[in-house]
């Protein structure tokens, strides 16, 4: 049994990331493996818990208020002001 992060593969992208079946994750892995590193934050869902009400997860934000999850990306990202 191995993980993703197996070294058997050196680095490059894995054999299974072109046969991904979910869509776009082919992508997603290539730009893991060719972008700057991606940073993020565990306080996304406290963010979301705040933003949206009655969540049952913060995942059921994307479907239950996609421009909320959208507004907290934006201003969790945006430069602090002094």
């Amino acid at each position: 049994m191995h993980s993703n992060l197996d070294t058997r593969w050196n680095g490059a992208i894995p054999p299974q990331a072109g046969r991904a079946s979910v869509p776009g994750m082919s992508r997603f892995l290539e730009r893991l493996h060719d972008g700057p590193v991606i940073v993020a934050d565990g306080g996304m869902g406290s963010l979301l818990a705040a933003a949206v009400a009655r969540l049952r997860c913060p995942e059921e934000a994307n479907l239950k208020a996609p421009e909320a999850v959208v507004n907290v990306h934006l201003a969790s990202s945006a430069p602090a002001r002094s």
